[in-house]
């Protein structure tokens, strides 16, 4: 699980916006349009990539957020209605009700595999038959693993936003600093007005790199403690579904 040094964090996040706070008070008349429009191409590029960034990690946010706990309700749903059932056909017709739910998927599959079982048993031998739970079990785990891979989907974006962002703000952070060198030596003076512009693209850049890693990294652990529940709660389904079925003679 992707993880970030919370103190580490809250310390360059307070000096970051101590420094952004002065470098705003060095110009009275501030205003943010004409503030970025004064960016050089390089500044512009990562703020526009950051923004890029945090624009769709919100996106990805949103809609893993609506999914994920739509599935944990219909799970926590499904398996209430589940467990009241009494015959393994009312079960059955429960789960087809359901057909995009990972739980609901893995008691149709034992119950297909289950069928299939029954079907090919040798018609010569009157003896009862007893299941071949291992074979259930293959087949629940594999749609267990395949509802996990569609909730996984897209998570690996807010991963990779939470780590680069930092960096791409950082690198815009060293820019700016090389700006208000560079205008330093043209300049022959080292005055707040000089260095301001300079200073306050790198400040802006570093502002926008953290304000793109923090959602994504909080709901990056977020989504996965509730991908965990998920499975959590489908493995003992599925240790329920073989206890259910080895009771079953055909």
């Amino acid at each position: 699980m992707f993880t970030i040094d919370k103190e580490y964090l809250f310390c360059y996040f307070i000096l970051m916006l101590f420094l952004i706070e002065n470098a705003i008070k060095a110009n009275e008349s501030f205003n943010v349009v004409d503030f970025i429009s004064n960016f050089g191409i390089v500044g512009k590029l990562v703020l526009l990539t950051l923004l890029l960034f945090s624009i769709l990690s919100w996106a990805v946010i949103f809609y893993k957020w609506k999914q994920i706990n739509g599935e944990l309700k219909k799970s926590k749903m499904f398996l209430k209605r589940f467990r009241g059932a009494r015959g393994i056909q009312e079960k059955f017709k429960i789960a087809t009700r359901y057909p995009d739910l990972t739980v609901a998927e893995i008691f149709r599959a034992a119950y297909e595999e289950a069928s299939n079982q029954a079907k090919t048993k040798s018609k010569d031998d009157p003896s009862q038959y007893s299941l071949n739970i291992d074979s259930l079990e293959r087949a629940m785990l594999l749609k267990l693993n395949e509802g996990i891979d569609v909730l996984e989907n897209k998570v690996g974006f807010l991963a990779t936003t939470a780590s680069v962002t930092p960096f791409i703000g950082l690198f815009g952070t060293v820019w700016g600093i090389m700006v208000a060198f560079n205008q330093i030596g043209l300049q022959g003076s080292a005055d707040l007005a000089t260095v301001a512009p300079g200073i306050s693209e790198a400040l802006i850049n570093t502002a926008a790199g953290l304000f793109a890693a923090i959602p994504a990294v909080i709901a990056y652990n977020y989504i996965l403690k509730k991908i965990k529940e998920i499975t959590s709660i489908s493995e003992n389904f599925i240790l329920e579904i073989e206890n259910i079925f080895a009771k079953i003679k055909y």
